[in-house]
């Protein structure tokens, strides 16, 4: 299979790919102003370093908890969708992990832990897909792995994945 994924609650797979910017120049001017989410807090270290896919977990925030993330998120210059227009239990983009910290690194780090997000991608088209805790590899399915590498080859990001030149 091509790699492995990270599961991740909504809406913080959005914050992280913000598939609502689509040009480049868009993406930049937003990471530099902090307005990406560029750390995934955790409990735990990791030592996982290069592109892994981002999922959507299926698990969806209490109203209550979700109006917190948005609070957080509209604290740091971004508003996010309502809670029922995301996509859940989904491959929805990549990321690149460049490192894991303790010490608060952006605006966006909670802790005690943070993987640092270099660069991230959203896919046109979620691949729904049942996710798993901590980091997970993709089932052997060639069906869902075909769509996978289309959406990466789509995303400019074959040559990050390893993937040969050729479909």
């Amino acid at each position: 299979m091509i790699c492995c994924a990270l599961s991740i609650i909504q809406p913080w797979p959005w914050l992280i790919l913000r598939p609502d910017l689509v040009s480049p120049a868009d993406r930049a001017a937003a990471r530099a102003a902090g307005k990406m989410k560029d750390c995934e807090n955790r409990e735990w270290e990791t030592p996982v370093r290069g592109w892994v896919l981002l999922h959507a977990s299926n698990t969806r925030l209490a109203k209550w908890f979700y109006q917190g993330a948005a609070l957080f998120a509209a604290k740091r210059g971004v508003d996010i969708p309502m809670r029922d227009s995301l996509p859940y239990g989904a491959i929805v983009g990549a990321i690149r992990i460049d490192g894991c910290t303790s010490r608060p690194c952006s605006s966006w780090f909670t802790g005690p832990h943070a993987f640092l997000i270099g660069d991230s991608v959203p896919f046109e088209t979620p691949i729904g897909l049942l996710g798993a805790l901590r980091f997970f590899q993709l089932s052997a399915d060639i069906t869902v792995e075909r769509r996978i590498e289309a959406l990466i080859r789509a995303a400019g990001i074959a040559k990050q994945f390893n993937l040969e030149d050729t479909p």
